[in-house]
């Protein structure tokens, strides 16, 4: 969800090299609203090995006339960071181009804090290389942030305040979901796109304190919800959103069944497989800090 709910999931829709990637979404306070602060206890995201199918549900405008694919999304927290790898392949059938095959990988180093992030993105269509956006971006503890490129330029620029990297975001979701807030609106650099942050707004509803009975057994027990976020280009001033996701998520960031609008056609995502490794054993910092010498 992160993108959302507790995770943070990032798609693409390759039909151009300028149409940007979605993504689906543990933050400090400084990062959140002041309500949500207030009233949110800081999510518990949990590791995860998943897997889902994409079937076509909708099309509009008649471009697309069938699509198929699947998507894998692995997270794992270490002692220090987030490792994230995601996989999104979609076959589809356009009546402009005939068929397509688009592939996206993603990849991002988090640091538990929130406030460093490494990311590497490449999107394909037809095993050609559209887009390959890499980098490195950080957040100060005033709030400001910057994101330096290595690809496709170098160059450096400002984010905006109260940006938020994908997993501190996926985790203010979830926070101010399980608070019974309804909605949260927050700049989001995920680094799939090469020119800086988006806007983001999510409307959270339908938060339960246990879900339904025909959840996934490991999460039979977990509350859940409903998360719908959209993105903005921070460049126009257009109320429509590039794109949306919708998703069924769990409150350790484990989403079920997601929705996936990417314009002239629509999505389902079905969970297949779901794997939650162990939390890794971490030394508390009195045991790594230096010892005073007598």
């Amino acid at each position: 969800m992160l993108s959302l709910a507790p995770m943070t999931f990032y798609l693409f829709t390759a039909r151009s090299p300028a149409t940007p990637a979605l993504c689906l979404l543990l933050a400090s306070c400084f990062f959140l609203p002041a309500a949500v602060c207030a009233a949110a206890r800081p999510a518990s995201l949990a590791s995860q090995n998943v897997r889902y199918s994409l079937d076509l549900v909708e099309t509009a405008g008649g471009g697309t006339t069938d699509a198929s694919g699947s998507m894998s999304y692995s997270v794992h927290r270490t002692c220090a960071a987030w490792e994230t790898v995601q996989k999104l392949e979609i076959q589809s059938i356009t009546r402009e181009h005939g068929p397509e095959h688009m592939l996206s990988d993603y990849t991002t180093s988090e640091s538990l804090d929130g406030r460093h992030l490494t990311f590497h993105t490449q999107e394909q269509l037809n095993g050609h290389i559209l887009q390959t956006v890499s980098g490195q971006a950080q957040i100060n503890t005033d709030g400001s942030g910057s994101v330096t490129y290595d690809r496709p330029l170098p160059k450096k620029l400002n984010l905006p305040p109260g940006t938020m990297f994908p997993m501190a975001h996926t985790g203010a979701l979830i926070s101010a979901a399980m608070a019974q807030q309804s909605e949260l609106a927050t700049p989001l650099f995920d680094g799939t796109l090469p020119d800086g942050a988006q806007d983001s707004y999510a409307t959270l509803v339908g938060w339960a304190a246990t879900p339904a009975p025909n959840s996934p057994p490991a999460l039979r027990m977990l509350p859940a919800g409903h998360i719908h976020v959209a993105y903005y280009d921070r460049s126009r001033q257009d109320m429509t959103p590039a794109y949306s996701i919708g998703m069924h998520s769990y409150a350790n960031g484990v989403v079920d069944r997601l929705d996936l609008d990417f314009g002239d056609f629509r999505m389902n995502g079905t969970l297949r497989s779901l794997e939650l490794p162990p939390e890794p054993t971490c030394p508390q910092p009195s045991e790594t800090a230096p010892k005073a010498l007598p």
